[in-house]
């Protein structure tokens, strides 16, 4: 749901829906997209559009105008699962391929730190901590300071799929001192 309250819906033809409340305010229906799922849309600090696809890469909507990136523009695989945008406002994509970075101003990020993760990664999400955990069918690798790392989350999760992570704060004491828990 974006601030005026515009909920945006993907479907597997292709066509992406814009929706308040309970009604259908339009349809669109982009022609480079028909016939390819949409897996994942998000909004950017500047209220473009990114669109997810399951095959055909990533679109940008911005001022009215659609971007395609692909593989060949740095995307790590055509395969979509997630968009995530981080407190930096780096845009991160999961894919069937690993994980891709795209930053405002100088594109998909070569040799990042997580240029490691080959594996599907399902899921992106960033901690407190500023720490970001890629779900992904080898467990969760955790990139603290633009570089993997080694952590309990890691070690706990080797080699089981996951598909999405979710913080949770729980209260240990009267203090109110909080610890995370990871769903």
């Amino acid at each position: 749901e974006d601030l005026l309250g515009y909920i945006c819906v993907g479907t597997l033809t292709g066509k992406l829906y814009l929706c308040k409340g309970n009604q259908l305010i339009e349809s669109k229906n982009i022609p480079e997209m028909e016939g390819i799922g949409i897996s994942a849309i998000s909004r950017d600090k500047n209220g473009n559009l990114w669109i997810g696809t399951n095959g055909k890469g990533v679109f940008i909507e911005k001022t009215g105008e659609l971007t395609n990136f692909i593989t060949r523009d740095g995307l790590a695989d055509n395969l979509v699962t997630s968009i995530f945008i981080d407190s930096h406002d780096d845009i991160w994509f999961s894919t069937f391929g690993g994980v891709s970075c795209f930053r405002e101003g100088s594109g998909f990020i070569k040799n990042h730190g997580a240029i490691g993760v080959t594996e599907k990664v399902h899921n992106v999400y960033e901690d407190r901590s500023n720490n970001l955990m890629l779900a992904t069918d080898k467990g969760i690798k955790v990139i603290q300071d633009g570089l993997l790392i080694e952590n309990k989350m890691t070690e706990c999760f080797h080699n089981i799929p996951v598909t999405c992570i979710y913080e949770d704060p729980i209260f240990l004491d009267n203090e109110s001192k909080s610890e995370s828990v990871y769903w």
